[in-house]
């Protein structure tokens, strides 16, 4: 009994261990040196029309904002996305169009000075980075055995400020092995029934 409940706290401590297993990273060559050879999709904004970002909209890339509640707000401006425009604080989350291995972004502090005091920092089922540096990259890749990523949240706390982020990458999700067989194996038997019909 004592034996499988050792057993049992190692495994949990094990899939506990590799649950926090992504990669983050604060440089954009490297980020896309980890997801080489991935089909990517970048968002940059550029056509979307300035102003506010209404709940549910889905940019063209597929990224999609949706409704973070009363501490949230988003708006377009000169080919970016400003998010962190509620205060005390602000949460805005972004979904992707299904569940991805990477994304990335470049973001930059839009005011600085004495009276800007708002820090930001991102999360998801990647953890939560550290409090963001004025400008700059963050990114995330889910190794081997991680769970895919399917939304993160920008967070923000402090009174004045905002955040620019702009260029969100991410992979575009492909079918897995065995749904790519099965679906090549469903197709093929829907040719084999077509040809035996018009026999």
């Amino acid at each position: 009994m004592t034996a499988t409940a050792i057993g049992v706290a190692l495994l949990i401590g094990l899939v506990a261990e590799r649950a926090s297993a992504y990669q983050l990273f604060t440089d954009r060559d490297t980020w896309n040196s980890a997801i080489a050879g991935k089909s990517i999709l970048t968002e940059d904004f550029n056509s979307a029309p300035n102003g506010f970002v209404e709940t549910d909209r889905i940019f063209p890339s597929g990224l999609k904002f949706v409704d973070s509640g009363f501490f949230g707000g988003a708006e377009v401006s000169q080919g970016a996305l400003r998010v962190g425009l509620a205060f005390p604080g602000s949460v805005e989350q972004f979904t992707f169009p299904t569940p991805i291995e990477g994304f990335g972004f470049d973001f930059g502090n839009l005011l600085t000075g004495d009276y800007a005091d708002k820090l930001f920092s991102v999360r998801g089922i990647f953890g939560s980075s550290d409090v963001l540096p004025k400008n700059g990259f963050f990114g995330v890749v889910a190794e081997a055995g991680d769970s895919l990523i399917g939304s993160f949240q920008t967070l923000g706390r402090g009174e004045i400020g905002s955040l620019s982020i702009d260029n969100v990458s991410f992979t575009r999700s492909v079918p897995e092995t065995g749904n790519a067989v099965a679906i090549s194996v469903l197709g093929l038997g829907l040719l084999l029934v077509k040809n035996k019909t018009k026999e």
